[in-house]
């Protein structure tokens, strides 16, 4: 495999890849009809090594995002202001549920 022609699989491997048709199958198809070949070992580890570089490049687009959400859920609060806990305990129970149950008493009609 060529450097051009490697740089021409990352280019299709990058456009189909968030299409809703699989990228590995225009990995397989544009040699086929481009008449290039390859040792299939070769062409299997180009394969992974694409798609590891595709997840990586995920990660670190969403990676603020992602810490975002972890912050927010770590430091996430009720409705009250009180701080929640991932690790909620059912049989404790919910010491503000009761405050929450109170009828709202209203004047007039």
């Amino acid at each position: 495999m060529t450097v051009l022609q490697a740089v021409i699989l990352g280019i299709v491997q990058g456009l189909t890849e968030f299409l809703p048709v699989s990228s590995s199958a225009h990995l397989v198809i544009v040699p086929w009809a481009l008449g290039w070949e390859f040792d299939p070992a070769y062409a299997f580890a180009f394969d992974v090594l694409v798609q590891m570089g595709t997840l990586l490049a995920v990660v670190v687009y969403f990676a603020r995002d992602t810490g975002n959400e972890v912050v927010l859920v770590v430091t996430a609060r009720d409705a009250c202001g009180n701080q929640t806990h991932a690790s909620f305990d059912p049989a404790e129970g919910d010491r503000h549920s009761a405050a929450r149950r109170q009828p709202v008493l209203r004047r007039g009609g």
